[in-house]
């Protein structure tokens, strides 16, 4: 990558975005690399991101088949009382888990009015309170724009 196949616009110039994906632990540059190095950097980095989408697309179908082979098995052993299945590896165990609600706006917001017995008022008061004293973090990351 030459220095005429990329234009560098300076933060001054546009609109930095802190919502972000966030950038992952451990990635924190202490020292500002030298630009001559940025080509370089970039084209790994589009390299990576290139493989990566590959690498995703794979993966949705993977885990999209193990579902479907999942509910079968899952069907399969609670049809006929199967609580575990020895195999080479291990064992495959049958699980049944029971899982919370989300706690959500609509969640909050329509418990808090029951709790409040009907007063919608109070309810939306303490659920605007706690959402407005959520802290915040603010991430960097970079983002690829496609044309």
């Amino acid at each position: 990558m030459s220095v005429d196949e990329y234009q560098i616009t300076h933060m001054a110039d546009i609109n930095v975005d802190g919502g972000g994906n966030g950038s992952q632990g451990g990635n924190e540059i202490v020292e500002t690399p030298d630009i001559s190095i940025l080509p370089n950097y970039l084209k790994e980095w589009l390299t990576l991101e290139d493989e990566m989408k590959v690498m995703a697309t794979t993966m949705r179908e993977k885990k999209k088949r193990m579902g479907v082979l999942q509910g079968l098995i899952t069907k399969t052993m609670k049809g006929h009382k199967i609580g575990r299945v020895n195999i080479k590896s291990g064992a495959v165990l049958y699980q049944n888990k029971i899982s919370k609600e989300t706690m959500g706006k609509k969640f909050m917001v329509t418990h808090l009015t029951e709790y409040f017995k009907g007063d919608i008022l109070k309810a939306k008061e303490v659920y605007d309170y706690l959402e407005a004293h959520r802290a915040q973090k603010t991430k960097e990351n970079i983002k690829l724009e496609r044309n």
